[in-house]
């Protein structure tokens, strides 16, 4: 009977655990595109990207 009450417990809190909120950052602030993005090739593997952030 323990073994039954323990195992349901487990299940509700690992069915439980995804939906609960994670702190991110809004909607507004991911959508907000990169100002002035420049994509400079170093190499064939390599690429470096540079860009003014509008959110700050």
């Amino acid at each position: 009977m323990h073994r039954i009450i323990l195992r349901l417990l487990c299940l509700f809190f690992a069915v439980s655990i995804p939906w609960t909120p994670i702190a991110r950052p809004s909607l507004a602030e991911e959508t907000v595109p990169p100002a002035n993005l420049v994509a400079e090739v170093i190499s064939p593997t390599e690429i470096r990207l540079t860009w003014v952030d509008q959110a700050t």
